[in-house]
């Protein structure tokens, strides 16, 4: 395995990301005039103490501002969903009220 990084050091190595997007890529890409076996000469990383860091809770905006396409338009659809809803409550009152004040021989 192969990480290949940027930043200046010291680099943290997070575990146990949901929903982390797969980055492999073939060995030549990231490094130039690769050959077979020249993995063995790279620097071998080490790992210093184990750190938990604790998420930090989100607003409900920050998260929809935050989602992936697919998300967000999952977000959208339960929206619409609700609004729906609650518009045939109110159609629903409506129409009761009505049958509530027509009098009873009336057409």
């Amino acid at each position: 395995m192969v990480f290949a990084a940027r930043a200046p050091a010291p680099l943290s190595l997070g575990i146990g990301r949901e929903r982390a997007a797969v980055g492999a890529l073939p060995l030549p890409t990231l490094l130039p005039g690769y050959r077979d076996g020249d993995e063995t000469k790279l620097p071998e990383a080490t790992l210093g103490a184990l750190v938990a860091q604790v998420p930090v809770a989100k607003g409900m905006l920050q998260r929809l501002q935050e989602a992936p396409p697919k998300e967000r338009r999952r977000w959208w659809l339960w929206g619409l969903l609700a609004l729906a809803v609650v518009g045939l409550a109110w159609m629903a009152r409506a129409l009761m009220k009505d049958l509530a004040s027509a009098k009873p021989g009336a057409p």
